[in-house]
């Protein structure tokens, strides 16, 4: 049977909280099946405990664990493994419940991932050989760098929104959200309606990756009232938990 002392061990490594001299005793305790177990018990607790529960409910949960520790010295050793595992659910959702949120909660970065793909509305026709179509190439090869260079080359003394487009997705693709507005910024509502939500998806995503989310929130909600192709991936992006205060 697990003690105390290792549920409280385990609890403080799933808040990320253990000092240097814990983290090597927990590798040590890795070892044991017990251990293990109650390990993966938590883990699972912690993933499952997606919506948050009610001050009532605490309460209640509180409740009970407080009245099985009343009698754990009458238990047996069943009911005290079931003591061990409401002590480990109450704590990790009345002491640890920030780490079940951090669990459910994605990162800028990483809803920025799930939603990036880069812009591909440009049409090369068989044969055509000039800076667009080398610069086609080398972005579908993931070649952004390269790429840059033939659509900045093509972009002189032209005002294609298109070409806009893949430069900004060029920069953002890059890791380079903010030279990438600069290029979404020059598309115009009034030139090209498609490629003017096109560049709102983007920007919505440019200030994601720099964590203006509310710069975000707003080209979205003009996005969901759009009536174009990006209406369900706004309405959908609009769901994640960045934007849920």
């Amino acid at each position: 049977m697990i003690s105390e002392e290792n549920i409280m061990l385990i609890r403080k490594y799933l808040d990320g909280d253990l000092s240097s001299d814990e983290k090597e005793l927990f590798n040590e305790k890795r070892s044991s099946k017990d251990f293990n177990d109650e390990l993966k018990f938590q883990e699972e607790l912690i993933k499952h405990l997606s919506a948050q529960i009610s001050s009532e409910r605490k309460a209640i949960m509180l409740e009970d664990f407080r009245r099985v520790r009343k009698n754990q010295k009458k238990s047996t050793k069943s009911s005290k493994q079931i003591y061990y595992y409401i002590a480990a659910a109450v704590s990790l959702l009345i002491i640890s419940f920030s780490t079940i949120q951090l669990l459910k909660t994605k990162s800028n970065e990483q809803i920025f991932e799930s939603y990036f793909i880069p812009y591909d509305g440009v049409t090369i026709k068989r044969g055509q050989e000039d800076q667009l179509s080398q610069g086609m190439k080398a972005y579908s090869n993931g070649d952004y760098n390269e790429a840059l260079i033939f659509f900045q080359d093509n972009a002189i003394g032209t005002t294609e929104p298109e070409n806009f487009l893949l430069i900004g997705n060029c920069h953002l693709a890059l890791n380079e959200a903010e030279k990438s507005l600069i290029w979404f910024n020059k598309i115009s509502r009034t030139e090209n309606k498609i490629a003017y939500s096109a560049a709102l998806w983007y920007k919505s995503l440019a200030y994601i990756k720099l964590e203006e989310v509310e710069k975000s929130r707003h080209l979205l909600e003009e996005l969901v009232q759009s009536n174009s192709i990006y209406e369900p991936k706004a309405s959908q992006l609009l769901k994640e938990s960045i934007f849920e205060n």
